[in-house]
């Protein structure tokens, strides 16, 4: 039922976007009520959007200030829907559906249904731009591609709550339960392949992988506006097991989220039944997901089952024998920022674009306790260089940051390649692999400042020809034997284009491909 109400989404909304655009409408539109966080399913970037003023305006004074006012709303009009036909064409080619869900989430599925037969007015479409001013299909890596934007919302009938430094006042754990953090940046290929976009706090028993339940409350005064439930591994109406995201506000701009919650409270359960609900399956051919999402606040439809939280309340639960989950996952995400420096930012989930480290957001005690805690999940300590850790790596015109298959790739994130930092050893680096070139792998060394062998990949030019990588450490998940030596060989072109290769044996000063696999960025 789920893909056939998905799939009848997907038809009405690009029958929307095929309706020719004109410049007047009779058609009636709802007012707009909103009282404060956003409306959205997971990511794209943070837009205000302009508000239907101007297509409101009754002119009162003479003739030309009315057409003047007119000529204003038509073009601004006619503008919004040529971006409203982009967006479709991008949406058809991709299977990204996800500007239906963000525009039946601001004007409700009724509304967004009548667009079936009916242009959306000025106020809709000015209503509407951030669903698909910018639309970009998403592949988001370990969640679903389909993504609708955060930020403010539309129309709003009470100011947000103003940003201080600090908005967490308290852990969301009990101290004895947390046992270590891990800063941004942590790879786990092949899911995590690129560099990920939030930090962990780690429960007891996850070198065993398996934690004792452990109570969840919020750290401090949040809303939550949206609920996920994902199923892991799933073969029909089976999984081998599923958890819950937490999407909340904090503040003016600020959303921080929680994943892999075991359990929620009744009362965040109870908000899900009144919810807008969208599904969506991922993954690749060795493993599907499911992610469903719910909706607690959709302005049209005069929908407002929002959750209020102040500092202990209870939210629900970690970790539990039935789960291999042995931590929280900690999104802090803050769009009074711009977006961060990536090549591709087309390739990149946008509520990461707007990452920021979670850790700093609590009070300075709690602060520096986390940070006095960071470490990788095999156990080996950050060194004080790192911080909070990287997630934008990329630097033009050499070797570091992210590339991508320049052969498409089925699956998703499986075309990811990563030749970034390690997030615990300032003086280490790592070439991440999801497939293709190499089964999914981690190859971590000792980098270098000069010469062509293990050289920073920050230090590896476009056009300087062949470098090569070897000595890799012991916890360097290669998935070969221990006695296994390999190199990796790698080029970057005047044009950008990665050339790579592995091999057997060490690094001689001489070496040459064979038979390589290209990326692009």
């Amino acid at each position: 039922m789920r893909k056939f109400t998905i799939l009848l989404a997907f038809l009405l909304f690009a029958a929307a976007c095929g309706n020719s655009p004109s410049s007047t409408t009779d058609e009636t539109t709802k007012p707009a009520t909103a009282t404060d966080p956003t409306t959205s399913v997971k990511s794209e970037d943070s837009v205000t959007p302009t508000t239907a003023a101007t297509a409101t305006t009754t002119a009162t004074t003479t003739s030309s200030t009315t057409s003047t006012t007119q000529a204003h709303v038509d073009t601004g009009y006619e503008e919004n829907m040529k971006k409203f036909q982009e967006a479709k064409t991008l949406m058809l080619s991709s299977g990204d559906f996800s500007p239906f869900e963000c525009a039946a989430a601001i004007v409700g599925s009724g509304r967004a249904t009548e667009f079936m037969t009916a242009d959306p007015t000025a106020e809709e479409l000015s209503l509407l731009e951030p669903c698909f001013d910018d639309f970009t299909p998403q592949t988001e890596q370990a969640a679903p591609p389909t993504t609708v934007k955060h930020g403010a919302p539309p129309t709003t009938s009470a100011p947000a709550v103003p940003c201080v430094e600090r908005p967490l006042t308290a852990l969301p754990i009990p101290r004895e339960s947390l046992a270590a953090t891990v800063p941004l940046g942590h790879i786990a290929v092949p899911e995590h392949t690129i560099p990920t976009d939030h930090v962990y706090l780690v429960l007891p028993g996850y070198t065993e992988g398996a934690s004792p339940a452990v109570a969840l409350a919020s750290p401090g005064d949040l809303t939550l506006y949206r609920v996920t439930r994902t199923r892991y591994d799933v073969v029909g109406d089976t999984e081998s097991y599923s958890d819950w995201g937490l999407v909340f506000n904090v503040c003016d701009g600020r959303d921080l989220r929680f994943g892999h919650v075991s359990t929620v409270s009744n009362q965040i359960l109870e908000a899900t039944t009144n919810a807008a609900e969208y599904c969506n399956v991922y993954g690749y051919d060795a493993r599907q997901f499911e992610y469903c999402a719910f909706e607690l606040y959709d302005t049209w439809e005069r929908l407002d089952v929002r959750v209020n939280f102040e500092e202990g309340d209870t939210i629900g639960t970690l970790g539990g024998l039935t789960t291999p989950n042995t931590q929280l996952d900690l999104w802090a995400y803050d769009y009074n920022l711009g977006p961060m420096a990536f090549i591709n930012l087309d390739r990149q989930p946008s509520d990461a674009q707007h990452a920021v480290c979670g850790f700093d957001w609590f009070v300075e005690d709690i602060r520096l306790l986390l940070y006095s805690m960071r470490q990788e999940l095999n156990g080996r300590v950050a060194d004080a260089q790192i911080g909070c850790g990287k997630i934008a790596q990329d630097v033009p015109g050499t070797a570091k940051g992210i590339w991508y298959t320049v052969e498409e790739v089925q699956g998703d994130w499986m075309d990811n390649l990563a030749l970034v930092d390690d997030n615990t050893r300032s003086d280490h680096q790592l070439i991440a692999v999801a497939s293709t070139l190499t089964d999914a792998s981690d190859w971590i060394f000792k980098k270098e400042t000069s010469g062509r062998i293990n050289l920073d990949f920050a230090k590896v030019e476009a056009g300087s020809g062949i470098y090569c990588y070897h000595g890799f450490t012991s916890d360097s998940l290669t998935n070969r034997p221990a006695s296994a030596v390999n190199r990796l060989l790698i080029d970057v072109s005047s044009s950008e284009v990665l050339t790579i290769e592995l091999q057997s044996g060490s690094c001689t000063g001489n070496d040459s491909f064979s038979s390589p696999t290209k990326y692009q960025r």
